[in-house]
């Protein structure tokens, strides 16, 4: 892993720290990562330097969050969020600190950390300084927090889903210290912007183990404070047969599950994109296609979009159902046509067949038709066999 280019570059950066004087060390879940042969998406660094001094070191430096002590460190073509050392104080609006000093000790600045597995620190050389056992709970696949887990959750209620999104990722167990503090506190998500919840139950819905992660949110009182789970008793008892990969695929499951509340309210409540109900929508259809067929149609396909294929397999395994992709895509590319543009007899076509008939809806259904007959392979997509097929109906009657 040391080979791999981000963590090089990440060493380097923080022996050009070292040279100037300063300390620095990876933070964070990049440790954690590292620790357990996981694979390492961004790496973030604490050092002892102000702001202003890691400016004076690297060329490349975007002030993010600099009332945080938090610069953008552009290095060897990579990027590095670099933050000064620091404690907190105080959490009026339960996320951010009322108070930030910076500190010139490593281990001052993992004292403010959420879980000992996120607390470890490694420098140049690549020693990890671990002081609240961090390595041991690794060993142990244990989530703890790191001192008092109730401390820990008042300053930020999201860290409980943290911990459970960490336990259906990771496959450890949480800690008895803080199912408890989540137990007592679980009221306190309240206070937590929805969509910042809504990242972390979509990723434990994701999770290696979401059946333990789901388990948790019933248990502990978490879905009492989740939208529309809070309200459905029946919802907060289901478990997916297959994890739940994305926020379109989670909305589409659970509508399956009871359509009490449609997908526009699910997307309102979780406050969610136009894209996701975008998505949620089209899954639900391909799925209400598959379920009266029980099979994987051209129709479906067709108007299933390409890049929510693996999504609508994967909520096909969610309801128990034995499709593989490669089913999907093997469907989709017998395709006769991929869009309606790709029709061989357009609209324009279909007027000349009756020049005197008064324009109107049937225009578009009689191209609905067509298209569906194409795509069905009841009919090739060539102009003239489309126009013998077409004269064959009965002429339109005028409204």
């Amino acid at each position: 892993m040391y080979n791999d280019p981000l963590f090089q570059s990440a060493f380097s950066l923080l022996t050009q720290l070292h040279d100037k004087g300063y300390e620095g060390h990876i933070v964070g879940g990049a440790v954690r990562d590292l620790v357990l042969g996981r694979s390492v998406g961004d790496i973030d660094i604490a050092t002892s330097a102000l702001p202003h001094q890691v400016a004076q070191v690297f060329e490349h430096v975007i002030p993010i969050g600099i009332e945080h002590g938090t610069v953008l460190v552009r290095y060897q073509s990579q990027s590095f969020e670099v933050t000064t050392y620091r404690t907190e104080q105080g959490y009026t609006d339960f996320r951010h600190p009322d108070q930030v000093s910076f500190v010139q000790s490593i281990k001052e600045d993992l004292s403010r950390r959420d879980f000992t597995i996120n607390a470890m620190a490694m420098d140049h050389k690549g020693d990890i300084i671990d002081p609240y056992a961090g390595k041991e709970d690794l060993t142990n696949q244990r989530i703890r927090a790191v001192g008092d887990a109730q401390t820990r959750f008042s300053e930020d209620p999201l860290r409980m889903m943290r911990a459970l999104r960490f336990a259906s990722q990771l496959q450890f167990e949480v800690d008895s210290e803080v199912s408890t503090a989540i137990e007592s506190q679980a009221a306190k998500l309240g206070h937590i912007a929805i969509e910042r919840i809504a990242v972390e139950f979509a990723k434990l819905t994701a999770g290696e183990d979401f059946r333990k992660g789901l388990q948790l949110c019933s248990r502990l009182g978490v879905y009492s404070q989740l939208p529309i789970f809070s309200k459905s008793p029946r919802l907060q008892k289901i478990i997916p047969e297959d994890r739940l990969e994305g926020f379109a695929v989670l909305i589409a499951y659970y509508y399956e599950q009871d359509n009490s509340v449609d997908i526009h309210q699910w997307v309102k409540s979780w406050k969610q994109s136009n894209k996701v109900k975008r998505d949620s929508f089209s899954l639900h259809n391909a799925l209400h296609e598959f379920q009266q067929k029980n099979e994987v149609t051209h129709w479906l396909s067709y108007q299933l979009p390409k890049p929510l294929i693996p999504s609508f397999a994967n909520l096909l395994r969610a309801l128990g159902y034995q499709i593989e992709e490669q089913r999907l895509i093997k469907v989709a590319a017998e395709l006769p046509i991929q869009s309606r543009n790709d029709l061989a007899f357009g609209a324009q076509d279909l007027i000349k067949l009756w020049p005197q008939r008064q324009k109107g809806p049937w225009i578009k259904s009689g191209i609905e038709k067509i298209e569906y007959a194409v795509v069905n392979k009841q009919l090739p997509n060539q102009y003239e066999q489309i126009k013998e097929w077409v004269d064959q109906w009965n002429p339109p009657v005028n409204n």
